[in-house]
C-alpha cells in the first residue's frame, strides 16, 4: 500500500512539472538583438530571458530526477552485513544458512565444509614431492640462498633470474637495467631519461621511469634496485653481471706480468662474450660501450694467441687468432699472428694465401696496402734462411 502511494506520488509530481515546462515553453519572452543591449530596456529583457531558461532547465531537471526515481523505486538493494546492526547481521547469516549473500560480497568464494577424516590419507598421498615442485626459472642457489638474477650484455641482451608472473620485462625495463648495467654507480634520474628516452616530455619520461623501476622491483626483488631522491643505482650484490665480471679479470690481467700465467684468466674472459654486444638492441646511449667492448674483445683475442706462442702451442694461437679475424678480418695485428702460428707449423702456402687476402681485402675496402711491420714479417716467414748471416771472419777461418 505504502508503495502504491508513493508512485501516485510521484506520477502527479511528474505530471505537475511537464505542465510547467509547457507553461514556461509558451511564455517565452522574447531575446533583445545586438544593438539594443546598451539601452535599459535591453539589459532587462536579457535578464528575463535567462531566469526563464534558467527555470526552465530547473524544471526539466526536477522531472528527470522524478522519473528515474519512480522506475528504482521497485528495485531492492542489498546492503552488504558489514554494514549492518550486529543483531541484524546474525539473523541474516541464519536465515542464508550460515554463508553470505551472493550480491553483497561477489568475490569472495562461499566457505566450503571440511571433507571428512577417511579422504585425508588420500589428499595426502595426492600432495607434491619437494622434489617435484616447480622453481622459478633462475640460476640453481646454494641451500638456504635466495636466487641471484643475471644480467647478460655481451652477447644479446639477456635478464634472467625473473619472478614468474605470465608475462616478461617490459621494454623499457630492459633498457633501464642494461644502461645501469653499465654505470656501476648508478645515475640521475634525469640523465636516464635523456638516454633512454630523449624524444619524450619530461613528464612522460619521469612516469616512464617510474613504472619501469616498478616493473624491475616486481620480477628481480624489491631491494634490486635502489633509489636516493632522484639516483637510480643497481645492487649489484643481489645481481650478477657479466660486464662486472669481465671489468675484475681484466684487472687482475692488468696485475699480472708473466704471459703464460695470464692464459687462464684471458680464456675465461673470452668465454664471457657470447655475440656481439648487445646484439639485436637498437640502444643508441649503447653505441660507444659497443665499439668499446669490441676492442676489448678483439685485444684479447690478440693477447690469447700471444701467449699460445709462448707456451709454443701454435694450433691453438692460430685457432685463437682466427677467432678474432672472423670478428675483424683486416685486423693486421691478429693476421700478423696467423701467420706466425702457420709459419711454426710448417704452413708456407697458407701464409701466403693468408697475406695476398689481406693485401686484397684492405686494397678494396680500405684502400690501403699492408703495414711495415706485417710487410717485414711476411719476408722474414718466407725467407729460405732462417739462420743468421755469417760475419766476414767466420768466412775466413774456412
Amino acid at each position: 500500500m505504502r508503495t502504491i502511494g508513493r508512485h501516485a506520488l510521484l506520477t502527479v509530481a511528474a505530471a505537475l512539472l511537464v505542465a510547467v515546462i509547457w507553461l514556461l515553453a509558451e511564455s517565452r519572452p522574447p531575446l533583445p538583438s545586438t544593438s539594443g543591449l546598451t539601452a535599459a530596456s535591453g539589459a532587462n529583457r536579457l535578464l528575463g530571458f535567462l531566469a526563464w531558461l534558467g527555470c526552465l532547465l530547473l524544471a526539466i531537471g526536477l522531472l528527470c530526477r522524478t522519473v528515474v526515481g519512480s522506475r528504482r523505486n521497485g528495485t531492492v538493494r542489498a546492503v552488504p552485513i558489514r554494514h549492518l546492526h550486529p543483531a541484524h547481521r546474525e539473523q541474516g547469516r541464519r536465515e542464508m544458512g550460515g554463508g553470505y549473500a551472493a550480491r553483497a560480497f561477489p568475490l569472495i568464494p562461499r566457505p566450503r565444509t571440511p571433507p571428512p577424516p577417511e579422504s585425508l590419507p588420500e589428499l595426502e598421498s595426492m600432495k607434491p614431492d619437494a622434489a617435484n615442485t616447480l622453481e622459478p626459472e633462475s640460476e640453481t642457489s646454494p641451500v638456504g640462498q635466495p636466487a641471484v638474477a643475471r644480467i647478460a650484455v655481451l652477447g644479446p641482451l639477456t635478464i634472467a633470474g625473473t619472478r614468474k608472473h605470465g608475462r616478461r620485462l617490459r621494454g623499457a625495463t630492459r633498457e633501464l637495467l642494461a644502461y645501469l648495467a653499465f654505470h656501476p654507480h648508478g645515475a640521475h634520474r634525469d640523465q636516464i631519461i635523456d638516454a633512454l628516452w630523449p624524444d619524450q616530455p619530461p613528464e612522460q619520461g619521469r612516469n616512464r621511469l617510474w613504472r619501469a623501476a616498478a616493473d624491475a622491483r616486481n620480477h628481480l626483488g624489491e631491494t634490486i634496485l635502489t633509489r636516493e631522491r632522484d639516483h637510480y643505482q643497481l645492487d649489484r650484490s643481489q645481481i650478477s653481471i657479466d660486464l662486472d665480471q669481465l671489468e675484475n679479470l681484466l684487472t687482475e690481467l692488468s696485475q699480472s706480468d708473466e704471459t703464460q700465467n695470464q692464459l687462464p684468466r684471458l680464456e675465461q674472459a673470452l668465454a664471457l662474450f657470447t655475440g656481439e654486444p648487445l646484439a639485436g638492441s637498437d640502444l643508441p646511449w649503447a653505441e660507444n660501450e659497443q665499439r668499446r667492448l669490441h676492442a676489448i674483445q678483439l685485444e684479447l683475442f690478440e693477447r690469447t694467441a700471444q701467449a699460445h706462442l709462448a707456451s709454443s702451442n701454435a694450433s691453438q694461437a692460430l685457432a685463437s687468432a682466427e677467432e678474432g679475424l672472423a670478428h675483424e678480418p683486416y685486423n693486421e695485428k691478429l693476421a700478423r699472428l696467423a701467420m706466425q702460428a702457420e709459419a711454426t707449423l710448417g704452413l708456407r702456402s697458407a701464409v701466403i694465401n693468408r697475406y695476398d687476402n689481406l693485401r686484397q681485402l684492405l686494397e678494396e675496402q680500405l684502400g690501403l696496402q699492408p703495414h711495415r711491420e706485417t710487410r717485414t714479417l711476411y719476408r722474414q716467414l718466407l725467407s729460405q734462411d732462417q739462420q743468421p748471416e755469417r760475419t766476414p771472419s767466420a768466412l775466413t777461418t774456412h
